[in-house]
Order: C-alpha cells, then sequence, then structure tokens
C-alpha cells in the first residue's frame, strides 16, 4: 500500500555481529533454533548478522521473514510460516484516509523538543485474503486481549491483525507500564492515530504526489535538532508505528538500537521490527508512560497540536475518537480531560 525507496541491506547492519555461515540469500532473516531460541539471523551484503528477539520471546519464521513471539502461544514450524492459515476467500476494501497528524522527537535530555504538523489527503484500496486464526496469541504481561486489539483496529485484515498484535507483545512485554490498562490504553491511543490504526509506516505527505516539500522539511540542520548532520539524498519524515519524525531522532533511536538510521531512515518503514523497535525507543526516552493522562501524552508527542486550541483542532480530535474507541474497546473509563 505504501511506496517506499530501495534499501542496500549491506549498509544497515552498522554495529552488528557477523555470524560465520555460507552464502545467503540477500534480504533473508532465519531463526536460529524455530520455537526455541529468540535468536536469528540477517543476510546483508552476503554476510549473516546475528540478532535477538526480544525478552521472554522466541523466533519462529514467517515466509520470508520472522515473528517474535512467547514461546507458550506460537506453534513452533520450519516451514513458511507460523501465522494464522488463509481461506481462498478474498476481500477488497477501499479506505480514505484524511488528516493524519505526526511528530517524533526526543523532549527530554540531550535535545530541544521538535514538533510537527502535517495534514494531507490519501485514498489506497489493497486486497488482501480473510483469514481465521488457527490459534489465539497470548498477550503476555499486556492488559489487553487479542479480541480488545482487534475490536480497536478494525483496519487490520489479512494475516495483519495476528502480526501487529504479536509484535507489540514481544516488544513490550518487558516493559513494566503494560500491567495498567489506563497507561497501555494512553499508548495504544496515540498509536492508533500516528500510524492510521496500525496501517501506515509512512506518513502520508511524503508518498508521490502528495506534498513534495514533506520530503525535505525535517532533513536539515538548526532547530530542533542542533548539529545532527543529515545525509543527502536521504529524507526523515515520519515512519514507523510512532512515526519517528527529525534526523536527529533517527540518529539518537539508531544509536540506541545498534542502527544506522541516518544511512538508511527506510528502514523504520520497511522493516516491522524496527518500526516497533523505534516506537518503544520513542515511548521510553520521552518518558510517556508517566504522563498524567491521554492530554499530557499528546503534549509531549505533538506540542504544535495541542497550541491550536481545544475543540476547534480537526487532528486533535480525531486523536481522541481514536483513545475513546481503544477504552471502549478496553472496558475503561476515563474521567480525565483529553484535549491538551
Amino acid at each position: 500500500m505504501f511506496t517506499s525507496r530501495s534499501l542496500a541491506l549491506s549498509t544497515i547492519v552498522a554495529g552488528l555481529v557477523s555470524v560465520a555461515s555460507a552464502a545467503c540469500t540477500e534480504g533473508a532473516y532465519q531463526c536460529v533454533s524455530p520455537g526455541v531460541l529468540p535468536d536469528f539471523t540477517l543476510c546483508a551484503g552476503g554476510t549473516n548478522y546475528a540478532l535477538t528477539c526480544g525478552p521472554g520471546t522466541v523466533c519462529y519464521p514467517s515466509g520470508n521473514s520472522i515473528i517474535c513471539n512467547l514461546p507458550s502461544t506460537a506453534s513452533a514450524t520450519t516451514t513458511s510460516s507460523s501465522v494464522p492459515t488463509t481461506r481462498s476467500k478474498t476481500t477488497t476494501t477501499t479506505k480514505t484516509t484524511t488528516t493524519k497528524t505526526t511528530t517524533t522527537k526526543p523532549t527530554t535530555k540531550t535535545s530541544t523538543t521538535p514538533v510537527k504538523s502535517t495534514t494531507t489527503t490519501t485514498t489506497t484500496t489493497a486486497t488482501t485474503p480473510t483469514t481465521t486464526p488457527t490459534n489465539t496469541p497470548s498477550s503476555g504481561n499486556l492488559a489487553i486481549t487479542y479480541d480488545q486489539f482487534n475490536c480497536i483496529f478494525t483496519q487490520l485484515n489479512g494475516t495483519l491483525p495476528y502480526e501487529r498484535f504479536t509484535g507489540l507483545v514481544s516488544t513490550f512485554n518487558d516493559e513494566p507500564w503494560v500491567t495498567d490498562p489506563h497507561k497501555l490504553a494512553i499508548f495504544l491511543g496515540e498509536i492508533d492515530h500516528e500510524s492510521d490504526g496500525l496501517t501506515a509506516l509512512r506518513e502520508y505527505c511524503s508518498l508521490p504526489g502528495a506534498n513534495p516539500s514533506c520530503l525535505t522539511d525535517f532533513d536539515g540542520q538548526g532547530w530542533p535538532c542542533g548539529s545532527t548532520t543529515p545525509v543527502a539524498g536521504q529524507h526523515y519524515y515520519g515512519r514507523g508505528f510512532i512515526q519517528l519524525t527529525w534526523v536527529c531522532n533517527y540518529a539518537a533511536a539508531g544509536q540506541a538500537l545498534g542502527l544506522d538510521l541516518v544511512n538508511n531512515p527506510s528502514l523504520v518503514e520497511t522493516n516491522v521490527t524496527v518500526a516497533w523497535q523505534t516506537t518503544k525507543w520513542f515511548w521510553d526516552f520521552n518518558n510517556i508512560a508517566a504522563a498524567s493522562g491521554f492530554a499530557n501524552a499528546t503534549q509531549i508527542i505533538n506540542p504544535i497540536e495541542c497550541d491550536q486550541g481545544a475543540g476547534t483542532n480537526a487532528n486533535q480530535q480525531a486523536r481522541i475518537a481514536r483513545y475513546n474507541t481503544v477504552i471502549k474497546c478496553m472496558g475503561l473509563v476515563d474521567p480525565l480531560p483529553k484535549e491538551c
């Protein structure tokens, strides 16, 4: 559904450890011991590099990629996929997406808060298979069930509900705040808005024919990124489930994850694992789990949206509507103000 620039895998493995192996297939992922160990490899530039799943999870093959899931909930396999099987029936869905606001930037520690508000409209059509899950994935430590997740993220279809849920659990299972349903609801409401229901890994305004300036608006030095140097030919618009934005964010997130995201920002949109990892990094770096409520979390993520005034900002109202769906599906009540 979303186009992306081609990515030379040989350049994205800065800081990773190579492992001795025979010739490998470029871009291929492989579990070291499916269903048993968290370790897996990524082939880049003819060399396999050692990677690992998140704490408490193990690696399972999934087509040409892998899924990190809890050992007690995913069926180990050495065949093509551990994702639920697909029925022969297919459905075609047409989605019109409007008014999407994105922002990302560390707001504490070593840098100044970056803010960004973009608005664009795009219509996408996708044909995906209807699927019937063969097993219900575990929630791990997260205070949400798979049914509640599907109640929230109704735009997902095919195998995506299963893949997004297991990706969420494997990435965030070790976070202490995920056991608090209210804190988890705030997180889900924010990423629901930022990623258009976990469907958009690339900012809509950067799509071909949308807004040419969006490609370069967040590349330069100066505010808010200080002396962070962008790479010629690369652009730092919103990507991933939190819509990571600005070159200094890509630099800081990449340093924390051991990836060169300044030279290869597209990795955040082309690799779902990295999309989740950068979302986790941003949430932790800015300590958003400590926010006093949904309005405070929005203030941290997008202060420009808050500065436009409560009750009149369509972007903020859309964000709040997403959050209201989250708390309804999770059976929660939030008496705190939602407008920042």
